[in-house]
């Protein structure tokens, strides 16, 4: 029993359907932004897993979203991407980075309760 992994463009969706998702999801992994609103839906327990540039770390912005999972009964944690996965001198350049991609998924699985066993 694995887990299901939903790409989510608020641009394409219409806002009951993002709603319904959020609602649904256990967890919620995304980059620091407006995006990462939509986890005010998110049922209590749910994990929001941050994706915050180094750079922004030290800025008041950066506490955003805690305060927003605080107040929701949410579970955060924030994954700091380091300035050398970061794309340089780009317009876009604080939502263009790589991630370690095991390392995310190991934290956010630590988080997560085991899921269900299939059924016989």
């Amino acid at each position: 029993g694995g887990r299901e992994v939903t790409l989510f463009d608020s641009a394409s969706m219409p806002l009951a359907e993002q709603i319904k998702l959020f609602e649904g999801a256990d967890a919620v992994v995304g980059t620091h932004g407006a995006g990462l609103a939509n986890a005010m839906f998110c049922r209590k327990g749910s994990v929001l897993l941050e994706l915050l540039p180094q750079q922004l770390a030290r800025a008041s912005i950066s506490q955003i979203f805690w305060h927003v999972s605080t107040g929701m009964g949410l579970v955060h944690v924030t994954f700091v991407v380091p300035h050398e996965l970061m794309e340089k001198d780009t317009p876009t350049s604080l939502h263009n980075f790589r991630v370690p991609v095991k390392q995310v998924t190991d934290a956010l699985l630590s988080l997560l309760p085991p899921p269900p066993p299939p059924p016989p």
